[in-house]
């Protein structure tokens, strides 16, 4: 029973074999917000060669809740004069990462609370950063980009097996506020999202930093240099 269980398991995760690749233009803004001497210019170039991305970018730094009296009308503008550059590149990280997957298959998704969770999540752990002791002077940058991108895998299960998630939504929303998401994705689709998640991070390539939190998240034990990260 075992062995057939970890086969069936084994199985859905030859499935992740099919996840669409990162695009071309996802892949150079990849590596170019990872690099720890990003050029700007260059950056805000790149970005910009994505209209739905640059449209994002610039309606944020023109929103209200940064309060900003001149209108912005480029990402390095953006970058410069109000967002900074940590803040438009986990939203341009975010969004490249988050294009290649189908959602709308699956009704009981909500696309609109994955980004408030994912927003208040990366505002949340950079501010608790700072309460943590650590050598790495980009470690503010690392935790905000870790909360905004920590359900990732979500989206792959989502891509993938639409109607599973469905039955995970629909089996979250009747247990209530205290449910196990994770094991009812277990269950239901014999791995969970931070498995999902920790596939398509080697197969797109993505900093070392996420790659730990999804293989690790629930490792108390874990104690390598990198595990403030976890915590």
């Amino acid at each position: 029973m075992f062995q057939q269980i970890l086969n069936e398991k084994q199985n859905r995760i030859r499935d992740l074999d099919g996840l669409p690749p990162l695009p071309v233009l996802g892949q150079q803004i990849l590596a170019q917000v990872t690099n720890e001497h990003v050029d700007i210019p260059r950056l805000a170039k790149t970005i910009e060669q994505d209209p739905a991305l640059f449209a994002r970018i610039i309606g944020v730094a023109n929103s209200a809740y940064f309060g900003c009296r001149d209108n912005i009308y480029t990402v390095s503008h953006a970058i410069i004069r109000v967002l900074g550059l940590c803040m438009v590149k986990s939203i341009a990280l975010s969004l490249v990462l988050n294009k290649p997957f189908q959602t709308n298959h699956c009704v009981g998704f909500d696309m609109v609370n994955y980004w408030r969770r994912a927003l208040l999540t990366a505002m949340s752990a950079q501010r608790l950063c700072r309460y943590v002791r650590h050598e790495r002077q980009d470690f503010s940058d690392v935790c905000y980009l870790a909360g905004m991108l920590h359900n990732l895998g979500e989206l792959v299960l989502v891509h993938l097996f639409p109607t599973e998630m469905q039955d995970v939504f629909s089996r979250m929303d009747a247990d209530g506020q205290h449910v196990n998401a994770l094991a009812i994705q277990e269950e239901i689709i014999g791995f969970n999202s931070f498995e999902a998640a920790a596939i398509l991070a080697r197969k797109w390539h993505l900093p070392k930093d996420m790659r730990v939190i999804y293989q690790h998240h629930n490792n108390a034990k874990y104690c390598e240099k990198d595990w403030q990260i976890l915590y």
